[in-house]
Parts: C-alpha cells; sequence; structure tokens
C-alpha cells in the first residue's frame, strides 16, 4: 500500500487546499482516512480555513482574468482571419 501511495505522491500528511494545479498549505482541522478493508488509519487530511479558503478564491480570480485575456485574444484573431478571408475571396473575383 506503501509503495501505491508514494507513487501517487500522497504522504501520511496531505494538504486538502488546492488551486487545481497547485497544493496550498492548509492550516485548518485534520481529517483522518482509515481503509475499510481493515480500519487502519491510511493517511492524514490538512482541510481549508477561512483564510485558506480566501486564498484559493483569489488565485481563481486571477487565473480567470488571464483565461479572459487569452480566450478575448483567440476570439478576435478568428474574427480577424474570418474578415481577411472574406476580403481575399473578393479580390480574386
Amino acid at each position: 500500500m506503501k509503495e501505491i501511495f508514494k507513487r501517487l505522491r500522497i504522504s501520511d500528511i496531505n494538504s486538502g487546499v488546492s488551486t487545481g494545479s497547485v497544493f496550498l498549505e492548509a492550516k485548518g482541522e485534520v481529517t483522518k482516512s482509515y481503509s475499510p478493508i481493515d480500519g487502519k488509519q491510511i493517511a492524514q487530511v490538512i482541510n481549508a480555513d477561512i483564510n485558506d479558503y480566501e486564498n484559493v478564491m483569489e488565485c481563481a480570480q486571477e487565473a480567470f482574468k488571464v483565461w479572459k485575456r487569452r480566450i478575448w485574444h483567440t476570439l478576435l484573431r478568428l474574427k480577424w482571419e474570418r474578415f481577411t478571408r472574406r476580403v481575399w475571396v473578393k479580390c480574386r473575383r
């Protein structure tokens, strides 16, 4: 079991706070996880507290700004390509 956890990068104590790509240090209560096979403790997860939650929300808002900018530039590029294609077709006639 330890080998599987090692390959999955699960340690004895794990943070329960993530931005989706990075796990952050958590400061909340600890939840213990037990095996359904033998009832032994497998690992522990440190839950988020309100400050952890606020931090993740700030990260999400910043990520949305970056995503929105990329989408906007992609849409502008597609519209420009469509426009230039129409002009090129009209010029060929």
